[in-house]
């Protein structure tokens, strides 16, 4: 599936582990240009580098020396991605812009936070992006203040539970072709035209990314797609959290394993594999992809759980094929994350429970399963 965050979200950040190793090497086809800022108007830094190599290449060296004259003009906000190839990137201050301005006037903005209170039991459940723009916090102070109020931090995977090698192995040994196979052998000569003329874009060589699986491949292009855009895994919600939890000493738990996420995204059937990547390619050729992306985060910012639901099932309407998949990452995902929440609440505690903001809405979205149990959760609202 999906586009950029769509499908990232379910197999997390934790991907660029296995992208950095198995990174391609560039076939010099092309200039590639990055602009990079921090703060705007006179009180502000921003640095342009070109790269003939790749666009990632331009947007590190770009992010090092915006870096360096921001602590040197003494910024407090962070250097991100503004231009890539002539193409604006919007900041994480214009998507909060944006996503204040579409509001209907006299409405106020909704969080993607819910909030359950008992007499033993205090749950709040935020919905997360995993990838993020560095300049998206500080978070509102009610995310905080319920944050710091709970006792237990609940992930849909606690990523430090296994070690990097475990990480690195566990994608990898489901990632990639055996020998003798590899995307050029195994896909349609449509697809393989597509991926070749999207790495093209991107100074990539396709044989550096052969061998890997099309889900491996799709989550490798969405990952890079999206650094480039400015969003990163370690200013992910996530990441966030997890080390504000780390640091004040609090429980950590999760709702699902590494293994069970990947065993979901490697044991799709290839038909299905590749269907869901020609879905990636072609938004991210006709630029879709990036848009939608934004509307994701803009989504987000207002609280419209039941749109970022909607707009998950959009692979679903290009290929209905997609169904049984999508009902097995949503759907049966869904019931397992809402009873094991609701275990939680009969068990009693202070727990903040995140997961993916796509879980939350939609007929059988985490909120509407556990408010189908008896419980009554309260959105609240900026």
């Amino acid at each position: 599936m999906l586009l950029l965050e769509k499908r990232l979200a379910e197999c997390r950040s934790t991907l660029v582990l296995a992208v950095m190793l198995l990174m391609g090497s560039a076939v010099h086809s092309q200039e590639h240009s990055v602009v990079v800022q921090a703060g705007e108007g006179e009180n502000s830094v921003r640095t342009i580098a070109t790269s003939i190599e790749t666009p990632y290449a331009a947007l590190a060296d770009a992010l090092q020396r915006c870096e360096s004259r921001r602590q040197a003009a003494l910024l407090q906000v962070q250097c991100e991605p503004v231009a890539y190839n002539d193409t604006e990137i919007p900041t994480a201050q214009q998507l909060r812009q944006r996503a204040l301005g579409e509001l209907a006037e006299g409405a106020s903005a909704r969080l993607s936070l819910f909030q359950l209170r008992g007499e033993s039991t205090q749950l709040t459940l935020f919905g997360s992006v995993h990838l993020m723009k560095r300049n998206a916090y500080p978070l509102n102070a009610q995310i905080m203040r319920a944050f710091d109020q709970a006792d237990t931090l609940a992930l849909e995977v606690d990523l430090r539970a296994v070690t990097p090698q475990q990480l690195q192995q566990a994608f990898l040994s489901r990632g990639l072709f055996q020998p003798g196979k590899n995307l050029a052998t195994e896909l349609s000569t449509a697809t393989v035209q597509k991926i070749q003329a999207v790495l093209a874009a991107r100074g990539l060589d396709f044989k550096d990314y052969a061998r890997m699986k099309p889900w491996m491949f799709e989550q490798t292009l969405i990952t890079q797609e999206m650094q480039l855009l400015g969003f990163e895994p370690e200013s992910g919600i996530d990441s966030y959290f997890d080390q504000r939890a780390r640091a004040q000493g609090k429980v950590i738990v999760q709702l699902e394993s590494l293994d069970e996420q990947l065993d979901l995204l490697s044991r799709m059937p290839l038909a299905d594999q590749e269907l869901s990547l020609a879905y990636s390619l072609d938004s991210l050729q006709s630029g879709s992809a990036q848009e939608e992306l934004y509307g994701l985060v803009v989504d987000w910012l207002q609280g419209d759980i039941d749109n970022m639901y909607k707009d998950m099932m959009e692979p679903v309407r290009a290929y209905p094929q997609l169904q049984a998949y999508m009902t097995a990452m949503f759907d049966d995902r869904n019931e397992k994350m809402a009873a094991k929440i609701s275990a939680w609440i009969e068990q009693g505690g202070h727990y903040f429970v995140i997961v993916g903001a796509g879980h939350l809405g939609g007929p059988k979205g985490v909120v509407a399963l556990l408010q189908q149990r008896g419980y009554r959760l309260e959105q609240l609202s900026r």
